[in-house]
């Protein structure tokens, strides 16, 4: 999960709990201070900023675009994906508000079960593969801060798939659906989402606090030992 924004934002850093309920905040001028009203996805964006970071900078996401990375990294990393993509459409699809949410995060999901049968993994241990600790939907605010999160990383796996196109020549045989996402519309599905997004009567502070937790759920997730993950996910 790469570069949610799509965007780089030379702003000072905003935490959740920094943005106001009525979307207005302080600005700094040189002799001034002024208030700005801020739209939610530059609300976003700004809000962001640390836990997206944290997230980039694992060892494992840096992997993903090194020249050296393996078959075997490769397989890892689309498990640990999966094991929160899978539960997670589920979980924005129990609630209408997310359901359209949730149909998007599937059939990613199905792009990552597809991809690692292939590479030879069986149906139960593809099934056994289960993030326990999805982040909060329980509110409009915070499912659509999710989708965020998610619908952006479509923008950073096209980066993603080109590189691995790169090291991992034809005649690999290595499957490449998920971090192809939608292809050439990518772009385009994630300037209708922006359209969306910025037309949505939301609460500021909840829309960003449910795009921090999913960072910060991915980057736990991301972040257990391999056994560990793996006991949860049988247990």
């Amino acid at each position: 999960m790469v570069n949610a924004s799509g965007e780089p934002s030379d702003d000072r850093d905003a935490r959740c709990g920094d943005i106001p309920q009525d979307g207005i905040v302080p600005a700094e001028s040189s002799a001034l201070r002024a208030t700005v009203f801020m739209s939610p996805l530059e609300a976003l964006r700004r809000a962001t900023r640390e836990s997206h970071g944290r997230l980039e900078a694992m060892p494992g996401q840096a992997r993903l675009l090194a020249l050296d990375f393996t078959r075997e990294e490769y397989r890892c990393a689309l498990e640990r994906m999966y094991g929160m993509y899978e539960p997670l459409g589920r979980a924005l699809s129990a609630h209408e508000y997310g359901r359209i949410w949730g149909v998007r995060v599937a059939e990613r999901a199905e792009l990552l079960r597809s991809d690692l049968l292939e590479f030879g993994l069986t149906q139960a241990e593809v099934d056994a593969l289960r993030c326990s600790q999805l982040p909060p939907v329980d509110t409009f605010d915070r499912a659509l801060g999710c989708a965020y999160v998610f619908e952006g990383s479509t923008l950073g796996g096209r980066v993603i798939f080109k590189h691995l196109a790169r090291v991992f020549p034809p005649h690999a045989a290595v499957p490449l659906r998920f971090f192809a996402g939608d292809g050439e519309r990518t772009a385009a599905s994630w300037r209708r989402f922006c359209v969306m997004l910025d037309g949505a009567a939301v609460n500021l502070e909840e829309l960003c606090a449910g795009a921090c937790a999913a960072f910060d759920a991915m980057a736990a997730w991301l972040n257990e030992p391999a056994s560990a993950a793996a006991s949860k996910t049988r247990g």
